[in-house]
């Protein structure tokens, strides 16, 4: 009989956060899973430290592969997991709760649904500081999938990472719904094509996923490529949503608003010379993005679009991207 998650754990260069990762999820009071740890050819000692925990829990699957990046070993091990809904959890983050999948089986059984979204909690590596929860999720029990997907997304509260879902694994691979490899913001593209086939989905206030933030993780260190990456996957959907009929239409160009001017605030900070000229020239095209904005984020970022034109709007988004 199928355990009822698989936790995919893709693993590179985390020696020092492996074993709270591992062990968070080992000490869940819901026992009915599956832990994938996939070692992406990692050059430390993770590959002993998964192989130890495989041979001491029968839960425990260890797929040992060649480097090929986030995308490639969180395909790995999906393709070889075997559980009922699949959660993907980052090798350097953890559990704050015993309870946890507890409470994800609960709301899946309550509603049938085909995917669970959560919230999760910071962790500043630097000064050893867990940061106070989110905001709650706003009561969605009743709504179709295009109402809850708008209301998240109205209140700047959807979030495109995988680690923080509970996805049907019946679903994912009926959709094809693997990650693109070498691709940086893989979850923003992923989560563009991921949304528009959900058919039901639940929130769950309980933001015991704790994000590690560190010096030296991917996201700390930004280049044009990762900039031309993110734009790419707008680019790639931008028409396509625009253009359909899709009930959480308005939801998923809002967070593609707010991709862009991600995208915007990184091309005056990371993008230099003609390559900026270039790319702010393409950003251009796609302004009509900032029509869609619905949230207290988006729509502060449109007003000064309006206001400041597409240059001074990167540079004052750029610096407060720094800053950040």
């Amino acid at each position: 009989m199928s355990p009822r998650f698989s936790i995919i754990i893709p693993i590179y260069k985390v020696e020092a956060f492996l074993r709270p990762c591992v062990d968070s999820v080992l000490s869940q009071s819901f026992r009915d899973f599956e832990v994938l740890l996939t070692d992406d050819g990692s050059p430390d000692g993770c590959p002993a430290i998964c192989d130890a925990y495989a041979a001491a829990d029968s839960r425990i699957k260890v797929i040992h592969k060649e480097n090929g990046g986030l995308s490639d070993a969180r395909n790995a091990g999906l393709s070889a997991a075997s559980g009922e809904y699949i959660i993907f959890l980052d090798s350097d983050d953890y559990y704050l709760s015993t309870d946890f999948l507890k409470a994800i089986d609960e709301k899946i059984t309550e509603t049938g649904c085909d995917a669970v979204f959560f919230r999760r909690r910071k962790f500043l590596q630097a000064t050893d500081t867990l940061l106070p929860p989110p905001a709650p999720f706003p009561e969605t029990a009743g709504m179709s999938c295009g109402e809850v997907l708008k209301s998240l997304s109205a209140r700047d509260m959807l979030d495109a990472s995988a680690a923080l879902k509970a996805t049907r694994r019946a679903f994912l691979l009926k959709n094809d719904l693997f990650f693109k490899k070498r691709l940086f913001s893989e979850d923003v593209e992923w989560f563009f094509r991921y949304a528009p086939l959900l058919q039901s989905v639940a929130t769950l206030n309980f933001p015991a996923y704790c994000y590690r933030i560190r010096e030296g993780s991917i996201s700390h260190s930004l280049t044009e490529k990762n900039v031309r990456d993110l734009f790419s996957s707008i680019e790639s959907y931008a028409e396509i949503i625009r253009d359909s009929n899709l009930e959480n239409k308005s939801a998923l160009l809002n967070y593609m608003a707010y991709q862009y001017y991600i995208v915007l605030g990184l091309c005056h900070c990371v993008v230099k010379g003609a390559a900026r000229r270039e790319l702010f020239k393409a950003l251009r095209r796609y302004r009509w993005l900032t029509d869609y904005s619905i949230s207290g984020k988006t729509k502060k970022c449109a007003l000064l679009m309006r206001l400041c034109g597409v240059r001074l709007s990167a540079v004052i988004l750029g610096t407060y991207i720094k800053e950040k």
